[in-house]
């Protein structure tokens, strides 16, 4: 529809990190960020190209880099944590894999807020485009 408006907002799941970073969660991260079968885990990064295809103009890709720590960390884990687990089953199927450690890394990303000096982050977008 000319003159139509749109915003889509996606997380750029290969820019999430974390401080400190343990081995089950680098594991963590690691399979995740190869579930590209069920998904894009960069969807957020290709968001302009795809509203460009889409037939879109006038594109704000809107990113944004976000980190939390302290009691903002506190806030996000929760959340964070629940949507890992949710995607624990399709991840431990991944080749290679080992339920132990990406469970462990689950423990690690619950224990964060109770971590001296610890963050987390990831990049986000926000595109904005209009037809």
């Amino acid at each position: 529809m000319p003159g139509g408006a749109l915003t889509a907002i996606e997380v750029d799941y290969n820019s999430v990190w974390a401080s400190p970073m343990s081995r089950g969660f680098k594991a963590l991260l690691a399979v995740a960020r190869a579930m590209e079968s069920g998904g894009r885990s960069d969807a957020g990064t290709r968001l302009p190209g795809w509203l460009v295809e889409a037939g879109f103009a006038s594109i704000d890709p809107g990113e944004r880099r976000l980190a939390y720590s302290g009691d903002e960390l506190a806030r996000q884990v929760p959340y964070v944590a629940a949507v890992v687990e949710s995607t624990l089953p399709a991840l431990v199927q991944m080749p290679d894999t080992s339920a132990s450690l990406l469970e462990a890394g689950l423990a690690d990303l619950r224990a964060l807020p109770a971590t001296p000096d610890a963050a987390m982050g990831w990049v986000v977008h926000k595109a904005y485009a209009v037809r």
